[in-house]
Parts: C-alpha cells; structure tokens; sequence
C-alpha cells in the first residue's frame, strides 16, 4: 500500500513581484502584511515571490522565500532581506 507523502512537501502561497508594484516601501513585506492586503489568500507553509515582472525600489522582506530570478531583480532594486 503506498504511502502518501504530501505531509513532507512544502506548500508556498505564490505571488510575483509584479504584485508589489504598489507597494509602500515604508511597510515591511511578510506573510501577515501580504495576507492583511489581500495579496495572499493562504498562508500555507510560506510565501514565496516568483521573478515575473519589474522590482519595486526598496522594499524589505522578511520571513518570505524567493526564486532565483525574484531574488536578483530585487537586490538589483536595492531590497533589504531580513531574517
């Protein structure tokens, strides 16, 4: 009988940078502040913010997890990521 193996997957709520076009630098981008804004509807296991569309200047992050590309254009935009 197999097995299932769902509880050792991590689930991410996905969203791409182009959804923090609008942004306000000033308020700290995390899982709580994404779903009081409505932008994450589940919390799941994390957030994780995916390369499609252009960086917003100065953001901070904290507690959110990225691709490769999201990653790169948000440095390149002069993020801050916090642990």
């Amino acid at each position: 009988k197999a097995r299932s193996t769902v509880i050792f997957r991590t689930e991410y709520s996905v969203l791409n940078i182009a959804h923090l076009a609008d942004w306000d630098p000033k308020i700290e981008v995390n899982p709580e502040a994404l779903h009081a804004a409505g932008l994450v509807v589940k919390q799941r296991d994390g957030v994780k913010i995916l390369g499609t569309g252009d960086a917003p200047k100065g953001l901070r992050f904290r507690d959110v997890v990225f691709s490769a590309p999201a990653r790169a254009k948000l440095e390149a935009a002069g993020a801050v990521f916090e642990d």
